[in-house]
């Protein structure tokens, strides 16, 4: 019962891990197709 804790507990911060790691990644890349989209976004917004 320790082990699948101990396993469960592991998997959930790992879990966290990637799910920080994706959106830092998705971040960067939405930040790449802004500055390649010029003002884009902008005016779309305003």
């Amino acid at each position: 019962m320790i082990a699948k804790y101990t396993f469960v507990v592991f998997f959930i911060t790992h879990l966290q891990l990637i799910i920080i790691k994706l959106t830092k990644y998705l971040l960067i890349k939405l930040r790449v197709i802004k500055k390649r989209a010029g003002y884009y976004y902008e005016y779309q917004f305003y």
